[in-house]
């Protein structure tokens, strides 16, 4: 039995052994971001009897317990999360202090546990017609490196319901408890970063989400990290970037995005507080959109950290954008996703307005269905990548 001390960190033998204890059964405590946890391998019923002989009798019951996963991909493969929305919020809050609550039928949790190696109970609970299984990844990179290590399916209860302390450290007689509570391994990296218990977000099956018990992050965090903001760039954001501007948030009122979404637009050249032309005013009345009550905006860098996603109407404007902020420039492309231009209707006939709405409607749609559709392996939706014009 050993332990490692914060000061200095744990040398690559002490992490082989937690590894090791932990793949054979062992109890190991292991520091997370928010607090300590006594860590067992969920396929291994030594490891589940010693972590339940180990949790008091008058305490919280030690299963079922979180699945400490190894990676964001690991959560998003292995429990099938495949709804644009889940996938996005398991990738942009992982690693760190949230636990997924995802809920599957009875046959999708039967094949989850079959992969997993895992009974019924562990890492689940049962729900009306299925299970709800429990899940993080915790942004430790000591912990990440130990369950990289172990490859297997890390549990943890919190040191404090263990009755060892405030959980945020650990207590000083760990060494001379360790054999009553059957510990193997210990690594003390000094207190934990954050202190409090995660936020429980639950992934609900229609593909939306509810903040269930609030923690380090608030529902309102939540709720932004959720957000996509896109920004759409013209040269004068007085024709062609406003009218997309509308156009998009109309599309996402009419629900056609499973991704809370917010538009903006801006003007390379803008004067601030410039009208909506008249003729691309006219133009989103008559396809029954509602222009709003634009007023133009200078491009700035503070609304190109807003945004995700950067979209230029031109080769030009994408460029524009990636030489005024290298942070930018993975994020904008041309709409058309074949790079060709939106020409800038300013000065012609209504007509022309027209058909720059329409075209412009139809990227956006196109833009929007591609964005929702998850990449393979990626672990959330589809991010623009550079124009051409843009490198």
């Amino acid at each position: 039995m050993t332990a490692a001390s914060a000061n200095p960190p744990p040398t690559r033998a002490a992490l082989e052994r937690a590894a090791d204890a932990l793949r054979n059964g062992r109890l190991v405590i292991l520091p997370t971001e928010t607090v300590y946890g006594v860590f067992a391998s969920g396929r291994s019923a030594e490891g589940l009897t010693a972590l339940g002989a180990a949790h008091p009798e008058d305490g919280p019951r030690a299963l079922p317990a979180t699945w400490h996963a190894e990676s964001t991909s690991a959560i998003l493969d292995r429990l099938r999360i495949s709804a644009p929305l889940h996938r996005r919020l398991v990738a942009r809050l992982s690693p760190g202090p949230v636990r997924f609550v995802v809920v599957k039928t009875a046959d999708e949790a039967t094949a989850i546990r079959r992969a997993l190696g895992v009974d019924a109970g562990v890492i689940d609970a049962p729900t009306d017609g299925g299970a709800e299984f429990w899940a993080r990844v915790p942004d430790h990179p000591i912990t990440q490196s130990v369950l990289a290590q172990a490859a297997t399916v890390a549990i943890a209860a919190r040191l404090s319901a263990l009755g060892l302390g405030d959980g945020r450290t650990l207590p000083s007689d760990v060494a001379e408890r360790a054999d009553a509570l059957g510990l193997a391994e210990w690594i003390d990296a000094g207190p934990t970063r954050l202190g409090k218990p995660s936020t429980t977000v639950r992934l609900t099956p229609d593909g939306s989400y509810l903040v269930t018990h609030p923690g380090v992050y608030d529902e309102r965090y939540i709720q932004k990290r959720a957000e996509r903001t896109i920004l759409f760039v013209c040269t004068g954001n007085t024709c062609r970037s406003p009218m997309a501007e509308a156009i998009a948030r109309d599309v996402v009122a009419k629900g056609r995005s499973p991704i809370p979404t917010r538009v903006i637009s801006a003007g390379t050249s803008a004067m601030p507080g410039a009208f909506m032309s008249a003729e691309a005013k006219t133009a989103l009345e008559e396809m029954g959109i509602d222009p709003g009550r634009h007023r133009s905006r200078l491009l700035s860098r503070e609304l190109l950290a807003e945004a995700e996603l950067i979209f230029g109407m031109t080769v030009a404007h994408a460029r524009a954008v990636a030489a005024s902020d290298d942070a930018a420039a993975g994020r904008v492309q041309t709409l058309d996703p074949d790079g060709s231009d939106v020409q800038d209707p300013i000065g012609g006939p209504i007509e022309e307005y027209r058909q720059t709405a329409r075209r412009l409607r139809d990227l956006i749609e196109r833009r929007l269905a591609s964005l929702d559709t998850p990449t393979p392996g990626d672990g959330s939706t589809q991010s623009a990548q550079p124009s051409q014009g843009a490198r």
